[in-house]
């Protein structure tokens, strides 16, 4: 997140962007929970932007425990590929108009903008939204109210990549030196680009909230003070923590937390069954969904194969262009090896939209098969050890092991480490393309 406190920045590339779009070539979608209006250059990319807008919505307000408010409100999104650009840009905007507040995400070439930057500044937008509406003075509420620590914690939580990475941040920099203080981090109205540790204590700072009791309580009077007053401090805020009466106390909780994060037991890799969900759902095609002409000589269910069969159409073109965009979305947010069984499924896409060959097209699809099928089983199997791990830990005391094992972080590195090597050697065995496993992909998202 470059900068939440102002998002003077943001209008600026906003203006700067919109001007590029074509309105006479957009197609505009409304998500299905009509809250957003998404405008792209094809109708397929405007239902896939839609649905994710909605998926992060549904996320943000599960971990927040609390509905959004849309009703003076109108969010819009335009997304559209650049032309002739080597890197994507993301931008937005927000204005009072007739008693509503309107606000705006631009995303230009979303597969070459940092994921990261678009899901804060979408969640950015919504925190902000939902304090300006309940604001007494609507129109007199200036721009920039939730602070980016609120902001880059929560987006990040909702992410499992971002989150596990984000521990992972905090846990070496314990080792290393000093984690901010709680007071300190309460600072952090805005956040410079390139501070990734501070965006790591932010989700730590936020998950902490979220596992103290009266979590929904919390945050309601968060947001309230945040359009009364637009400033959370830590003498206000010592209220909101159970057992704590003074900032020092909140300090010793906050400090106790840090060093507690050690004995988490978190998968070692970044394979998440939600992201294979969403690939695989993008893989389901009907008629009449996605540029599929509804027809009675067409199945209820088409797989993929049977595409092959039909690669001369008219509108198989278009529908694999869209097609590619959605499997892309639906794997942006997930960690490498996600993100390269969805490349696998575009590579076919690409190859059948042009009308190659059979042979070319069924040993591509076979690949894209092998490898999810794989990078399943592997989820599974990482999934079964993790709940052992959590049974092994709830039942006996992890101190109490060899002298290998003598501390926390030498038993999780020993056990984890045997592990993925374990997977290591059956990945190879297999055959499978690409790092399947996770080892490596620390930085990924």
């Amino acid at each position: 997140m470059k900068s939440h406190g102002t998002c003077i920045a943001a209008v600026l590339l906003y203006s700067c962007l919109a001007a590029s779009v074509s309105g006479d070539e957009a197609v505009s979608v409304r998500s299905p929970s009509r809250h957003f209006l998404v405008t792209c250059s094809e109708g397929g990319q405007s239902i896939s932007v839609a649905r994710w807008a909605d998926d992060v919505l549904n996320k943000l307000e599960r971990t927040i425990r609390s509905r959004m408010d849309f009703k003076n409100r109108d969010f819009r999104i335009k997304i559209f590929d650049g032309s002739g650009t080597s890197s994507g840009r993301v931008g937005c905007s927000e204005r009072f108009s007739e008693g509503k507040l309107v606000q705006s995400l631009l995303i230009e070439s979303p597969d070459k903008v940092d994921w990261e930057d678009i899901l804060e500044l979408n969640c950015g937008l919504l925190l902000n939204g939902q304090i300006a509406v309940g604001a007494s003075a609507l129109r007199q509420r200036p721009v920039g109210k939730v602070p980016a620590w609120l902001v880059v914690g929560l987006s990040h939580y909702i992410d499992p990549v971002l989150k596990s990475r984000d521990r992972r941040i905090v846990l070496n920099w314990r080792k290393s030196g000093k984690v901010p203080g709680f007071s300190e981090v309460l600072k952090w109205y805005v956040l410079p680009a390139g501070r990734s540790r501070e965006k790591a204590v932010c989700t730590v700072a936020v998950a902490w909230l979220l596992t103290l009791p009266d979590a929904e309580e919390r945050f309601d009077k968060i947001q309230a003070q945040l359009a009364v007053d637009g400033v959370i401090s830590d003498e206000w805020i010592v209220s909101l923590i159970p057992d704590c009466k003074t900032v020092d106390d909140v300090q010793k909780l906050w400090l106790n937390r840090i060093e507690n994060e050690r004995m988490v037991i978190s998968d070692p890799g970044q394979v998440f069954p939600d992201a294979l969900e969403s690939i695989k759902g993008e893989l389901v095609i009907c008629p009449g969904e996605g540029g599929v002409p509804s027809g009675t000589n067409l199945p209820p269910v088409i797989g993929l194969e049977a595409l092959i069969g039909m690669k001369n159409l008219e509108w198989i073109r278009p529908f694999c262009m869209n097609k590619s965009t959605a499997i892309r979305l639906a794997s942006v947010g997930g960690s490498s090896e996600v993100r390269e069984v969805g490349e696998a499924y575009c590579a076919f896409m690409d190859v059948l939209r042009t009308s190659g060959r059979d042979n070319k097209l069924r040993s591509l699809l076979a690949r894209a098969d092998d490898m999810i099928q794989k990078l399943e089983s592997i989820t599974r199997k990482r999934e079964e050890y993790m709940d052992g791990m959590e049974q092994k830990q709830a039942s006996a005391n992890p101190l109490q092991g060899s002298e290998e094992n003598s501390s926390p972080d030498s038993l999780e590195r020993s056990r984890i480490r045997k592990y993925i090597d374990a997977a290591d050697e059956e990945s190879q065995a297999g055959g499978a393309d690409g790092d399947l496993t996770g080892v490596g992909a620390e930085g990924t998202r």
